[in-house]
């Protein structure tokens, strides 16, 4: 109960608002249904005053659906050109160009407390594990058109381990077995191999993937995951970086994807903790101040 109604008080201003968008449709529906039917017992008092506890009642119920009630997909209009998809779903049983987030270094050592088998980084390593000497030295190429960052340290945990960093926000493409993959690096290490807060550069992580995205996609679908929703070092919840995602999708003025961006919800924790009608509706009050 309590969390119902840290629910209901987080958001009383989409409560309100989805209460008077249901009151003005049912009182409108209803006095052109008095007007047109001109019925005698409708103009009692009794009765006027069930109808309207009644149409209260319904509208009460509606606002609290728009909350409580979760959509499973969600499809909002980026621009003329793309279209943005919010779904359950794995993006390596998709057939488009896939965003894996990864940390600053583009790692391929999976294992040793450097990538988490578990995340979208570790599992697309997984999926290629037999062929990482070769993936190694596509991201090395692709990484070459890009300046490191001159602050690099030594890295004793693993032999072999990269040495150069990247700015987060850094984007490649990579063509293995002939699917595409965007790397983005979202997550910072210290010198223990742990990501390090950065909380603060997460717009400006998520405005650079889409800038990626619009150079590399090549026409493919392009489908992502909740980005930095994992031990990414971004302390906001599941709900703050979706948030951050769709208005950067938004603001990507020349973002042209005409077979469709997917952002797709992975884990039943993901699922859990989002609610694609509050993401809506937050959408939509941002389109309106562009």
């Amino acid at each position: 109960m309590k969390k119902v109604i840290e629910t209901i008080w987080q958001y009383k201003l989409l409560l309100c608002t989805k209460f008077m968008e249901a009151l003005g449709v049912l009182m409108l529906l209803y006095e052109l249904f008095s007007l047109i039917f001109k019925l005698e017992y409708l103009e009692k008092s009794y009765v006027k005053l069930g109808v309207f506890i009644f149409i209260i009642l319904l509208s009460i119920g509606y606002a609290l659906c728009s909350i409580f009630y979760k959509k499973k997909d969600l499809t909002i209009s980026i621009n003329k050109r793309t279209q943005m998809t919010i779904k359950n779903g794995d993006i390596f049983k998709a057939n488009g160009m896939k965003v894996i987030p990864v940390n600053e270094y583009f790692d391929t050592h999976l294992g040793d407390g450097i990538i988490n088998e578990s995340s979208i980084h570790g599992q697309f390593l997984s999926k290629y594990i037999n062929q990482i000497s070769s993936l190694r030295k596509m991201i090395d190429e692709q990484l070459s058109k890009f300046e490191p960052l001159p602050e690099n340290r030594t890295r004793t945990m693993v032999d072999n381990l990269p040495k150069n960093r990247y700015s987060l926000g850094t984007c490649v493409r990579i063509i293995i077995d002939k699917q595409y993959y965007l790397l983005v690096a979202i997550a910072r290490f210290n010198s223990n191999e742990h990501v390090e807060p950065s909380t603060e550069e997460y717009p400006e992580v998520i405005r650079k993937l889409f800038n990626g995205i619009e150079q590399l996609n090549d026409g493919n679908a392009v489908y992502m995951p909740l980005v930095g929703s994992g031990n990414s070092g971004y302390e906001l919840t599941n709900m703050q970086m979706l948030n951050t995602i769709v208005q950067a999708a938004s603001n990507a003025n020349k973002l042209s994807i005409t077979n469709g961006l997917y952002l797709y919800l992975y884990n039943d924790e993901q699922i859990a903790s989002i609610n694609l009608n509050i993401i809506k509706y937050l959408y939509d009050r941002w389109i309106t101040l562009k």
